[in-house]
This record gives structure tokens, C-alpha cells and sequence, in this order.
């Protein structure tokens, strides 16, 4: 099975240049496992171009609304903070809104929705860097754990040891609390 590799991407300018052009792919945004890397930086970052797109539609129904959260793929959960505002707009979606898909919203929720989406263009500048920590330092790792009546969210950073400390995101996931446990979980006070 003789093949040959074509469209390598790098970070490393070394490794480019040593390539035939014919075997290197353009640096530029591309997607890795569904998540946008930008080369030139060595960056993570989230795509809004669709969310800014449906927020513009005259009126917001369900499937708008749905197709609104659902537009912005973050799998390692960098931008979870801002996420779970959608994930609790969509919830109180389908509690208020009865019908079928295309059920227009009310206008008090729609203005809400409209405002998530507009929030996102604060975000459009949001990288998270690619390399968390480098390979021949020690490292440890730290746990953040938060909830509310609402929600809960787990967060991990990577914290490098060595002549100053840097500290970088890893990953978060965000839950919401489902409809038939509200009031039925306790809370330590």
C-alpha cells in the first residue's frame, strides 16, 4: 500500500516548508473533530457564522430556536459559560410554547433568544491555545465543580509548573437540571 500523503497541515513552519507544495495543504482554519484550529495561531476556537445568520430571521419559531443551539458545535465545552444560556432558553421554549415546530414564540422570548445570539459576536475573538502545557515540564490538573438550582458545570484546567505558571482550559461540560427534577434535588445552604 504504497500512497502517498497529500494536504499535510502543521504548526510547525519547519515542517512546511520541507514539504513539495504539491503535498501541503493551505494554512488556514480547519476543522479537527468537529472543533475550528487555526494554524497560524495554534488555537482552538468556536464558529458563530451560522448563529449570527439565523438570529437575523424575521420571526424566531421553535425550529429556529432549536437550530440556534444547536449551531455551535463545542464538544470540549470552551465556551460552556455562554452555552448554558441556550441550553435554559430552550428548555423554557418548550415549556411555554405549545404547537408544532413551527409555532412562532412569543415576543419576550424571542427577544431573549435574539439577545444569546447577539452575544455571541463578543465571542467571535474567543481562542483557546492548542498546547495546554509543555511536554517536558510537570503539570498538575484542577477540578472546578459548580451548580445551581438551574444548572451544573465541571471544569478542568492544566496548570504547567515551571518558571512561571500558566494556566489553560482543557475542558467543561454543562447540564442543565431536567424539568421533572427541578424542586425534587436539595441543596446544601
Amino acid at each position: 500500500a504504497k500512497f502517498q500523503l497529500r494536504k499535510i497541515r502543521s504548526n510547525c513552519l519547519d515542517v512546511i516548508q520541507s514539504l513539495a507544495e504539491s503535498d501541503r495543504a493551505s494554512l488556514q482554519e480547519s476543522k479537527i473533530l468537529g472543533t475550528i484550529y487555526d494554524e497560524n495561531t495554534d488555537t482552538f476556537c468556536l464558529s458563530f457564522s451560522t448563529l449570527l445568520k439565523q438570529a437575523k430571521a424575521p420571526e424566531v419559531t421553535k425550529r429556529i430556536a432549536l437550530s440556534m443551539h444547536s449551531s455551535v458545535f463545542d464538544p470540549l465545552g470552551l465556551g460552556s459559560p455562554w452555552h448554558v444560556w441556550a441550553k435554559l432558553l430552550m428548555q423554557e421554549t418548550w415549556l411555554t410554547v405549545k404547537g408544532g415546530w413551527n409555532a412562532v414564540l412569543p415576543p419576550d422570548l424571542q427577544q431573549k433568544w435574539r439577545e444569546w445570539a447577539s452575544s455571541a459576536e463578543a465571542m467571535v475573538d474567543f481562542k483557546v491555545p492548542r498546547s495546554i502545557a509543555p511536554c517536558e515540564e510537570p503539570y498538575r490538573l484542577h477540578y472546578f465543580c459548580d451548580s445551581s438550582g438551574k444548572a451544573f458545570d465541571a471544569t478542568v484546567y492544566v496548570q504547567a509548573i515551571h518558571d512561571h505558571t500558566q494556566v489553560n482550559l482543557l475542558c467543561s461540560k454543562v447540564k442543565i437540571i431536567p424539568l421533572n427534577m427541578v424542586g425534587k434535588i436539595s441543596m446544601p445552604r
